[in-house]
């Protein structure tokens, strides 16, 4: 399995892992102190089921900083979960800060994050969205895919290469099985392309931009 991964992924050493509370912290306190960026957030979880599956881990990013992978809840293919990842206690307090905050996040199909996180972390509300790339890209171009990378492939890179997806990566591996290693340069990645796909959408649907007018 881990042979087999490592010829399907690839670290540029464009991201960082955070596997101590006070790592995570750091980060949180710059993200909450830049919320008028607008962070982005993505989850890896089992499934697609937000209250039979749970969150393996999650991406952020935000402007100014490299984008990080949080696991929590990876495991051996025993189900025993390896060491050295986040508590859910303290994602749970630092996110509980950001929706005190009223942080807002950037998404891609944010009903599904949104839904996951506060389930998985016993949260009484869900985290705020400021942005859903995937409701955007319909509103922009009904006709067309709204999968997240196919967007930012033809809008942001403009490459003719597609981007790499879970499916051509992973290949229906669970993701609580994927190395954490491995699966951070996908997860990382995953909230910074979605940010910079918010970013060339949103002139496009700001009344008060030109781009809008015209």
């Amino acid at each position: 399995l881990i042979e087999t991964l490592k010829h399907r992924v690839e670290s540029k050493g464009e991201e960082k892992i955070l596997r101590t509370a006070e790592e995570f912290r750091e980060y949180m306190q710059f993200l909450k102190d830049n919320r008028h960026l607008y962070p982005g957030l993505d989850v890896e979880s089992t499934g697609l089921d937000p209250i039979e599956d749970h969150v393996v881990g999650f991406g952020l990013y935000v402007p100014g900083r490299l984008p990080v992978y949080c696991p929590v809840a990876h495991t051996d293919l025993e189900g025993n979960v390896l060491p050295n990842q986040l508590t859910h206690e303290v994602v749970r307090e630092e996110f509980q800060k950001c929706i005190n905050l009223d942080v807002k996040f950037v998404y891609h199909n944010a009903t599904f994050d949104m839904r996951f996180m506060r389930n998985s972390f016993g949260m009484l509300q869900y985290l705020l969205c400021h942005w859903d790339t995937q409701v955007a890209g319909n509103y922009l171009n009904e006709n067309e895919k709204h999968q997240l990378k196919p967007l930012w492939d033809k809008y942001v890179s403009k490459s003719s290469d597609e981007s790499d997806t879970f499916a051509k990566l992973f290949d229906g591996i669970r993701f609580n099985f994927v190395p954490i290693e491995l699966g951070a340069p996908y997860a990382a990645k995953d909230p910074k392309i979605t940010h910079e796909l918010f970013k060339f959408q949103e002139p496009f649907l700001d009344p008060t931009h030109e781009i809008c007018k015209s």
